[in-house]
Order: structure tokens, then C-alpha cells, then sequence
């Protein structure tokens, strides 16, 4: 790609202050679980589902060809696989199910648009800082307030089960740990709110570390925001107690201890790689110790250990895969629908805590296709990047939490960030858009995203 095309592109982007707003409060509402509403017997909407269906409907979030076009290797899979499921006894509740995979499933063209420019990128990252900031305070009330007095019960949309309302309260505190109590933020339990916030906390360390700050962190304050949403983003997953710590924690320190290329332009200052290497050390050695602290406990009956048992998980998932398989018939190339997740339910009184193993287990090879379909343009967009390493990370700490920690595909963020990396040579600079530059070109080209070395500021 030449300069004019790059310049082109940059300057087509026309500021629409609406748009943009939209982008922000997408951005926080992704990150907000609740406040949600009831829709049938199984099914809810966030805030942020009904601000991205309005904002679509209204035509003020104007949505480009590739937005769809990525969307439909998930959906499609679905809807085909579904309409064989739909004809059965159980046609009604299927029909439920494909409806909400999909609706679920289209915000992941958030991503996508986003990653358009680097105006859109700002705004969506800026409300996503936000939102994390605010799951950062929900989680300082839940643990001070914890299992006593929780003033913020009524946003949560099954706060109306005075039975579950306890039964939530309890399930998470354990005296004998070093942090007695796993925070959720907004979110309904830890693992929903470590998966949707672990892969965003690797973006914008990724957005922090690499040489070339685009857009995405410019403005009064941002770039300070970003390092506090860190720290503290960091410190709430590890009170949250949740097992992608033991991933994640490891993930974000290759990521900050990559050694950028000497270029010019604003870098991620020694003191703030510092402090993050610290913080992210003591996130390690403090998670790791509470986690086998908790598996290890004696207290083998308590709520908080056996909700959380790995032990759980691995057979869950390994139980979906052999209800998947078994028997091999053409149940596993279109999977066994609503039907076989309530079979293994009813068989083994567990859930699958993976959405991707739940997704295989309904819809079979063919949405293993989609999958894999998805996973090769993610590649292909970040090998095509100039930050290679921050793209992987992201991408690994994505897929563990969509693996093994959550199957609640009502969540927006894994969702975002999958777009997101769909595109994210757009994000951090194809190779052949980076054009190389004199120190004088570098100074009167702010079109290109770069920050000029003279007004650089971390």
C-alpha cells in the first residue's frame, strides 16, 4: 500500500461526533453485564445488546461490507444447523437458542468498525477503560461489603431470587483464603468477568508497549488512564481468584518485557514498564498461591472450592465431547442441538464451562468449520501486523478464556475483541502502510496515525 492510499484512507474518515459517542458507550456497556432483562425462559439482554441494535436501526452506526461478511462464519454455521435441530420436538426451544447465538454473536461487528480508524478505535478503547474502571469499583464495594450487606444487589438481573442472591453471596467467600472473597464485578460470577476483561487488559498493554501509539491512546490523560486500568484491571482479576490468572499473569509479562524496535516516536516509559513488572509479578505470586491454596483446601465440601474445581471443568468439557461424538452418527457434522446440552445436564448434572465446546456440542463439525475459518483470518490479520507478539497474546488469552472458564455466550467482550483481532493489522499498521520516513516527514505527517517525537507524551 502506497502513502497517498494510506493518506487517503486516514483523511476518508470523517468525524461524526455521534458515532462516536455511540462507540464510547458501547465501549462501557460491553463491560456491564448487568444491569440485563429477562427475554423468555433462558435468555436476557445487556445494555449495550440494545444500544448496538438501536444504533444499527437508526443508522447511526453505519456498518462496513466486512462487518457482516465476518459475522455470517459464525452465524451462518448456526442458523444452518439449527434449522435441522428447529424441526424436532423441541423446535421452540432450539428456535430460542439460534435466535439469541445469533443476536449474541452480531456485536462482534463492534470490533470490526471499529478498527476502521483510528478515531473509532479511540473512542471504543476509551469506553472500555471506562468500563473496567467501573467493574473496579462495583468489586472494592463487593469485597468490603461482602457476604453481609451488598447495597448494589438490584442491578443484577437475578437479584429478584432472594434464594440465589444468598446463595451467590456465600459461594464466593471463603475465610481460610488470603483474599476471603471472589469479586464479579458486575458480572453474575468471576469467570464471566475474567473472561470478558483478561483479553481487553492484554489490548490495551498492547497498545501501551508498541513503539507507534496510534490514535488509540491519544488525548488529555488517556495514556495515564490506560496504565491505572491496568494496574487496577490486574489486582481485581487477582481477588477475583479466578484459574485464567495462571494464564494470563504469565501472558502479560512476555508482553512487557518485549523489547521494542528504537524508533522514534512515544514508547512506554522505564518507569511505567517497571511498575507494570512488578505489579504483574506480584499478581503471579499472589494469584498462584490463592489458587493453590484453594484447591488444596481441606474444606473439599465448600460451595466457593467445588464451583470452582477444575476437576469440574475438565469433565464437563470432556463429558460434551463424548455426548458430541458418541454416538458417530450424523449428529456430529450438524451436533446435537439444545438436546444434547440438556442430555448431559440430566445425565451428569454438569455444565459445560466452555463456549466453544457448547457451541461444537450443538452445532457439530460445522461450526468447527466456522471456527477455524475465524481463527485463520485472526492469524493471517496479525502476521500481517507490526506487532505480531501483542496479537498472539491477545488472541491466546482470548481462546483459554472462551476454552475453559466461560460458557456464557451472553457476553459482549470476548465477542468485541474476536472482531477486533479480525482486523488487527488495521490496528497496529499493515507492514506495507508503514512508510519509511525522514525525520522531517515524520514531524508533518499526523495523518498517519503517529504521534509527532516532539509533542510525544506517555
Amino acid at each position: 500500500m502506497t502513502i497517498y492510499r494510506t493518506l487517503q484512507r486516514k483523511l476518508r474518515s470523517q468525524t461524526n461526533p455521534v458515532r462516536n459517542i455511540v462507540l464510547f458507550l458501547l465501549g462501557v456497556t460491553s463491560l456491564l453485564a448487568n444491569p440485563s432483562w429477562g427475554i423468555g425462559d433462558n435468555s436476557t439482554i445487556s445494555t449495550g445488546q440494545i444500544l448496538f441494535g438501536l444504533a444499527v436501526i437508526l443508522g447511526i452506526l453505519r456498518l462496513s461490507r466486512a462487518c457482516p461478511r465476518i459475522w455470517m462464519i459464525i452465524a451462518l454455521p448456526i442458523v444452518v444447523c439449527g434449522a435441522f435441530h428447529a424441526s424436532s420436538s423441541a423446535g421452540n426451544v432450539d428456535l430460542n437458542i439460534i435466535v439469541s447465538w445469533v443476536v449474541y454473536s452480531s456485536v462482534m461487528m463492534i470490533g470490526v468498525e471499529a478498527a476502521r480508524d483510528d478515531e473509532s478505535c479511540a473512542w471504543l478503547i476509551k469506553g472500555v477503560m471506562v468500563g473496567i474502571a467501573v467493574n473496579c469499583v462495583v468489586s472494592a464495594v463487593q469485597y468490603v461489603t461482602m457476604p453481609k450487606a451488598f447495597p448494589l444487589w438490584p442491578l443484577y438481573q437475578f437479584s429478584r431470587d432472594q434464594e440465589r442472591v444468598a446463595g451467590v453471596a456465600q459461594a464466593f467467600w471463603t475465610p481460610t483464603q488470603i483474599f476471603p472473597f471472589r469479586v464479579f464485578g458486575l458480572f453474575d460470577e468471576p469467570s464471566d468477568m475474567t473472561a470478558s476483561i483478561c483479553p481487553w487488559l492484554a489490548f490495551i498493554l498492547a497498545l501501551r508497549v508498541f513503539p507507534f501509539q496510534k490514535g488509540a491512546l491519544r488525548g488529555v490523560g488517556t495514556s495515564s488512564l490506560a496504565l491505572l486500568v491496568l494496574l487496577l484491571g490486574t489486582a481485581m482479576i487477582v481477588v477475583g481468584r479466578s484459574g485464567e490468572l495462571m494464564f494470563f499473569a504469565p501472558a502479560m509479562l512476555l508482553m512487557v518485557m518485549w523489547k521494542p524496535p528504537k524508533v522514534r516516536g512515544p514508547q512506554l516509559r522505564r518507569t511505567g514498564r517497571r511498575l507494570l513488572l512488578v505489579v504483574l509479578v506480584a499478581a503471579c505470586v499472589a494469584g498462584g498461591v490463592a489458587a493453590v491454596r484453594d484447591r488444596a483446601s481441606t474444606e473439599i465440601n465448600d460451595a466457593a472450592t467445588s464451583k470452582g474445581s477444575w476437576n469440574e471443568r475438565s469433565s464437563s468439557i470432556q463429558q460434551a465431547v463424548d455426548t458430541w461424538l458418541n454416538p458417530p452418527d450424523f449428529g456430529v457434522v450438524i451436533g446435537r442441538g439444545a438436546a444434547g446440552v440438556a442430555m448431559l445436564l440430566s445425565d451428569t448434572g454438569l455444565s459445560i464451562s466452555s463456549i466453544i465446546v457448547k457451541s461444537l456440542l450443538m452445532y457439530g463439525l460445522v461450526m468447527a468449520v466456522g471456527w477455524v475459518a475465524i481463527a485463520v483470518i485472526v492469524v493471517n490479520s496479525i502476521r500481517s501486523s507490526r506487532f505480531r507478539l501483542g496479537g498472539l497474546v491477545t488472541l491466546t488469552v482470548l481462546v483459554f478464556g472462551l476454552t475453559v472458564i466461560t460458557s456464557n455466550q451472553k457476553l459482549m467482550g470476548p465477542w468485541i475483541i474476536m472482531g477486533l483481532l479480525t482486523r488487527w493489522k488495521f490496528v497496529f499498521h499493515e507492514e506495507e502502510a508503514l512508510p519509511a520516513l525522514s525525520p522531517v516527514q515524520y514531524m508533518a505527517a499526523p495523518e498517519l496515525g503517529f504521534r509527532p517525537l516532539a509533542k510525544g507524551r506517555n
